[in-house]
């Protein structure tokens, strides 16, 4: 259960609290007794749902299969966050997470019916105020799944070009700006370091792109701007945040933004297609941007960071392409 639903939950038993004693309401106490049974059983599905992410991780190392490994670690992420499987997994687990889901939206249904049946409507209004938050959160929690599924339709269609031999610079170079911080190789990992309040750039060599699918793996500190300029030609581009995925002076960024993690480790992905942008952390949409300009279709890409103390690392990078830019049709 995520926190949004946790405190659905917590409110709608407020609610009910203060027109009805549990004591001496059987309907309240059933509906109750639903939500820990609810609970017990998420905490089962989700001990099942270890051992299975643990077995086949395993298995994906012993054979030497990093990409299987880096999508089961995708694939467990996404379960830990909402509850809801990614990939294929075994209809018994599968039955494991849904029948306690099922079982707690019946009981929320029964609970109305029965205060409606017994002229409670308060009662009932109540209930149907909780299961409606309820609704809201899974249905929130369905459109991240239909996007992760999304980004991994695109990764199985065509595979990945790596742009970091996870050694040194080679096809990368500092491009401007390189008096206001340094790019090198530490740890296996691209680390670049803010010196003043202006960017620093390193480009990904003089190499086009128009429609793609980029992926990074991002360390970074607390304070830390950087970010990720595309389709760069002149003084004309689209600049990314790493830090909430925002695209810079364009509509379409969540209005609640999706922070990326300090001082760890996070999964970064750009898609870009025609006139449209969008981006993920942690397989979380941050935005679905749009430019009605059709401006930028194709460009370089790079990375970027500004300010003293900043300290970005990528210790991978790389993309798919994705076939060129194809700009809207004109109405």
């Amino acid at each position: 259960m995520n926190r949004a639903f946790a405190v659905a939950l917590m409110v709608g038993c407020a609610v009910v609290a203060t027109a009805a004693d549990d004591n001496s309401d059987p309907i309240r106490k059933k509906l109750d007794a639903a939500k820990a049974k609810f609970e017990e059983g998420k905490k089962a599905a989700r001990a099942k749902a270890k051992e299975y992410f643990d077995q086949q991780e395993a298995k994906a190392r012993d054979k030497g299969d990093k990409k299987r490994v880096d999508q089961i670690k995708d694939e467990r992420r996404a379960f830990d966050e909402n509850m809801v499987f990614t990939g294929n997994v075994p209809v018994s687990l599968k039955t494991a997470v849904e029948a306690p889901q099922k079982a707690l939206e019946a009981a929320f249904a029964t609970a109305v019916k029965e205060y409606t049946r017994t002229k409670k409507d308060d009662l009932a209004t109540a209930v149907e105020q909780e299961w409606k938050e309820w609704k809201e959160v899974k249905d929130k929690e369905a459109v991240q799944v239909k996007d992760k599924e999304a980004v991994q339709v695109d990764q199985d269609k065509n595979p990945f070009t790596p742009l970091f031999n996870g050694k040194d610079l080679t096809g990368w170079g500092v491009s401007w700006g390189g008096e206001n911080g340094t790019w090198k190789v530490v740890e296996g990992a691209i680390q670049g370091e803010g010196k003043n309040a202006n960017w620093c750039h390193l480009a990904a060599g003089e190499a086009r792109f128009a429609d793609f699918h980029l992926k990074m793996e991002v360390f970074r500190n607390p304070s830390c701007e950087a970010g990720v300029l595309i389709r760069n030609e002149g003084t004309n581009q689209y600049s990314i945040s790493l830090r909430d995925g925002t695209v810079a002076r364009l509509n379409g960024n969540t209005d609640k933004k999706v922070q990326s993690p300090a001082n760890e480790w996070y999964i970064f992905d750009i898609i870009a297609r025609g006139n449209k942008i969008t981006t993920y952390i942690n397989a979380r949409k941050c935005a679905n941007a749009v430019d009605d300009g059709n401006a930028f279709l194709s460009g370089r890409m790079a990375l970027r960071v500004t300010g003293e103390g900043s300290v970005v690392r990528i210790r991978k990078i790389e993309i798919m392409n994705l076939g060129p830019a194809t700009p809207p049709a004109k109405k």
